[in-house]
């Protein structure tokens, strides 16, 4: 009787997974922004999420610019922007090296996270893409 028990419970823990493995976890995580009482302004969100939102107004994302000075000389920053589904929005920008090279670490399914100081300079800025991020019936 143990065995017939033990393995009704193993064949239901294998379907239970591989079902999980097949549909895949799914993490929508929606734009949001606060304003700390310092001033500076934190945002963090999935930019997949934040595209296929049911509303007009969510987004979030980082972006960085060359310019070309002229002379052989470039001029090289960086910012974040987001916005919530409250229509609050967040600005920063960075010229600091290690700042910018997290902004060209961001993919098409981050999750972001950035701080902006209250004159809009990026103090911080996170950059996390897994799989979990990509929305479920969106990519083929």
């Amino acid at each position: 009787m143990k065995i017939k028990i033990r393995t009704y419970v193993l064949a239901a823990v294998f379907v239970l997974f591989s079902v999980g493995a097949v549909a895949g976890l799914v993490n929508p995580f929606p734009v949001s922004i606060t304003t700390n009482d310092d001033g500076s302004v934190s945002a963090n969100g999935n930019m997949a999420t934040a595209r296929f939102s049911e509303n007009e107004v969510e987004y979030i994302g980082c972006g960085t610019r060359t310019v070309d000075l002229g002379g052989g000389d470039t001029f090289i920053f960086g910012f974040c922007q987001a916005g919530d589904s409250d229509e609050a929005e967040a600005f920063c920008s960075t010229e600091n090296p290690e700042v910018l090279q997290a902004i060209k670490s961001i993919s098409s399914y981050s999750f972001l996270s950035f701080l902006a100081s209250d004159v809009g300079d990026c103090l911080r800025v996170g950059v996390s893409t897994q799989s979990v991020y990509i929305p479920s019936g969106k990519v083929k």
